[in-house]
């Protein structure tokens, strides 16, 4: 892991993770989720893997699952 890559996990953990804790988010660092009457929240840090910059995915799955893809 790249020193760039150390140093932006550590910002993270130390100044973003800690509120979407506080705002329910549970899980283990890059992939955090939350469960609120069915409805799930999802978050997941992607890194470039040349180093220095990342990504922020979000995405949700309805109370339902309508809007999830399984593979069969």
């Amino acid at each position: 892991m790249s020193a760039e890559r150390k140093q932006i996990e550590a910002e993270l953990k130390k100044h973003c993770i800690p509120i979407l804790r506080i705002l329910g988010f549970k899980g283990s660092f890059p992939n955090l989720y939350r469960d609120v009457e069915g409805f799930v929240s999802l978050i997941n840090f992607q890194f470039y893997s040349s180093g220095g910059s990342f990504c922020i995915n979000l995405s949700y799955a309805e109370p339902d699952r309508a809007n999830v893809y399984y593979r069969k």
